[in-house]
């Protein structure tokens, strides 16, 4: 935005009798009129205002031709005193916390992912400027939303462990147990980073959905294995014995189910870059937790469970 300013030549001012409260007057009555008086209607105060008629609304060219009377009650032309330049304005002064703000914003294009593109910006803004005293950078929009949406997960996660947790003692009536099936979690978490660092995707808000996701089907597998075990011993069935044949009759049940889960989840991780780190969460974390449930859970249990905590 921009808007006209009449700069006043004090000079040519003293020159023909003139001061800027005449001339101001003079300018505010062309453009906006002057309130003279006020009548009152119908116990109503009503302003009457002097300006020129709606037929001779004033153009920059009108005002800069119009006769001012002076000190001496002669006709001074606008343009003899003032010149008219076209300056900088702001429609509005914006505050955050009572503090002055200046509001940018922009839009990605394609598929290029906001997390990486503000990653960049800060970059290349902490190498090439400097910000000076008094000023800061604060990055709002969806940038702000991702903050607190991790937050909220974050706290999601935690109430998921607990809650995880309560439900494996109550289940298996052990703790060492319960450690057991958690001990999936992790292996979960390096397959998600793995997929992540070869996809070249962000850790962003649904990348975190991705793994609260994640954790309830890796907890399901290692359950599933668990309880075969306890559930041979239970028949008699010698402890190594046991542990083999549950992880023989649960491999394809496992495997099957991974397999479904993370075609069904191909699709969206390609349909569009949003769901990119979602998707990879899910099939990377899954595809190695998968693979490796099926040798550390049995050694886990063999190493910890005691002979009386065995069913």
């Amino acid at each position: 935005p921009a808007e006209y300013t009449f700069v006043l030549d004090s000079a040519k001012m003293e020159l023909y009798d003139l001061n800027s409260a005449v001339v101001g007057g003079a300018l505010r009555n062309a453009i906006s009129g002057t309130t003279v008086t006020t009548v009152i209607r119908e116990n109503k105060n009503i302003d009457v205002v002097a300006r020129f008629g709606k037929d001779k609304i004033p153009t920059l060219e009108s005002i800069q031709n119009m006769q001012i009377l002076n000190t001496k009650k002669l006709p001074v032309f606008i343009r003899d005193v003032a010149t008219i330049k076209l300056t900088p304005s702001v429609d509005s002064i914006s505050r955050i916390d009572q503090k002055r703000t200046v509001l940018l914003t922009a839009d990605v294009s394609g598929t290029t992912n906001s997390t990486q593109v503000v990653k960049e910006f800060q970059e290349k803004l902490a190498k090439n400027y400097s910000m000076p005293e008094g000023y800061n950078i604060s990055y709002g929009g969806e940038n702000e939303q991702n903050a607190e949406s991790v937050l909220s997960i974050i706290q999601a996660m935690a109430i998921a462990a607990i809650l995880i947790i309560s439900t494996l003692v109550l289940q298996f009536n052990s703790f060492k147990k319960a450690i057991i099936v958690l001990v999936t979690l992790p292996l979960a978490l390096i397959g998600v980073f793995i997929g992540m660092a070869l996809l070249g995707v962000s850790l962003s808000f649904p990348g975190l959905i991705g793994i609260l996701a994640l954790f309830g089907i890796v907890v399901k597998n290692a359950i599933i294995l668990i309880d075969k075990i306890n559930l041979n011993i239970k028949f008699g069935i010698p402890f190594e014995t046991a542990i083999l044949d549950a992880g023989k009759s649960r491999l394809e049940a496992i495997f099957i189910t991974s397999i479904v889960t993370i075609a069904g989840i191909i699709p969206i991780t390609l349909s569009n870059e949003t769901w990119t780190a979602l998707g990879s969460a899910i099939i990377f974390g899954l595809s190695i937790s998968s693979f490796f449930t099926l040798f550390i859970i049995p050694t886990l249990y063999m190493t910890f469970i005691d002979e009386k905590e065995r069913f």
